[in-house]
């Protein structure tokens, strides 16, 4: 082992290298005595984790030791027994054992692998091991046994006699069907009627018809097409299934024409303004059922904002606030006086103010 060389003299050896190189060969080698030490074997990934060197600079560190005359065959002898278990592994598994496949069980370089080839031989090495026959399912062996020649099945009732003796013909046809189930005769038909299966022909299913109010179909129709009209747009020909099954479940979840007419009228406001937003007014996606409620708050917000009833009052018309009398002006505004200065309320903020019950008519002038 490499614990018991003489460390000091391989760290001088190091330090007559290039100052990069020794400062990497002096790291890989405290990494390589401190595992062998725990007992670990000094394998790349474990000394790549401990220094950063890459898999290069550790395959020229063990190079050099080499051409130092130190013999390392006692650290790989184990690494090299282990590539024999990981081929054996993927034999059985009924694998290849290349390169590639042994590099991913164990993680280690192309030329362990190779000095396990030079040892045991190549071509010997990578024949694969026949695959183990995994039995059939009672119940599927015995579909498959029934549909077999008499001349098939006599063969395996032969067996069965052989093993079993004089038994009733119940008890022959069980022993039969197990001894077939074992068999890779068994194994390949089962293959075979599973590929075919692949080819069955699908059996589509009768697509169910959409049960809609023609009224509220036309409503809706004309809604989307009045719009892109009136801004020069194509308009649809007719709604296709996906947007009549939208608009269904809408109605049944108890929306009514009008939410639905307000929500089209909201997003053809906010999308056909935009160019890049047409393609999106449809009613595939207006009526989506997950976006619906969604829009619908919008509509309803929006409609609450506006205020078609405000109107300047009337100069001369009286109002109380707090315990205060007011006066409109001319211009519709109010001026009141407070212990620090005097205040102006625009006619806006009036009717805001009476909305809100902050403000009470007392006069009104016509």
């Amino acid at each position: 082992m490499l614990a018991s060389f003489d460390y000091i003299h391989i760290s001088k050896e190091i330090n007559t290298l290039h100052p990069v190189q020794a400062k990497k060969f002096l790291s890989i080698l405290n990494a390589v005595r401190d595992l062998l030490e725990s007992k670990q074997r000094p394998i790349y990934r474990k000394i790549n984790e401990l220094t950063g060197c890459s898999s290069r600079t550790i395959a020229k560190f063990w190079k050099w030791l080499r051409s130092l005359g130190i013999d390392l065959s006692n650290i790989f002898k184990s690494r090299i027994e282990e590539v024999g278990k990981a081929i054996d592994k993927l034999k059985r598994k009924g694998f290849k054992p290349t390169y590639r496949r042994i590099r991913e069980v164990m993680r280690c370089s192309y030329s362990t692998i190779s000095k396990y080839f030079k040892i045991v031989g190549k071509k010997k090495a990578l024949i694969p091991a026949k695959k183990n026959i995994k039995p059939l399912p009672y119940s599927k062996a015995a579909g498959l046994f029934r549909k077999l020649s008499q001349a098939e099945q006599e063969r395996y009732f032969r067996r069965a006699r052989d093993e079993a003796g004089d038994q009733s013909s119940s008890t022959l046809e069980r022993f039969a069907i197990i001894i077939f189930a074992r068999s890779k005769h068994a194994a390949d038909l089962a293959e075979a009627s599973k590929e075919s299966s692949l080819f069955k022909p699908k059996i589509i299913k009768p697509t169910k018809t959409v049960e809609l109010d023609p009224q509220v179909e036309v409503a809706v129709l004309e809604a989307f097409n009045s719009e892109l009209k009136a801004r020069n747009l194509i308009p649809f020909g007719g709604l296709e299934k996906k947007d009549k099954n939208y608009l269904k479940k809408l109605l049944d979840k108890g929306y009514s024409l009008e939410d639905i007419l307000e929500v089209i009228k909201l997003k053809a406001d906010e999308w056909l303004k935009e160019t890049k937003m047409i393609p999106a007014f449809r009613p595939q996606t207006v009526l989506k059922p997950s976006k619906f409620p969604t829009y619908l708050n919008q509509a309803r917000s929006k409609s609450q904002k506006k205020d078609p009833e405000f109107q300047i009052l009337n100069p001369g018309t009286k109002l109380q606030y707090k315990d205060e009398v007011l006066e409109v002006d001319e211009d519709g505004v109010v001026i009141f006086m407070d212990d620090k200065r005097v205040h102006a309320i625009h006619p806006k903020k009036v009717w805001e103010m009476l909305k809100q019950g902050k403000l009470k008519i007392i006069e009104e002038v016509k």
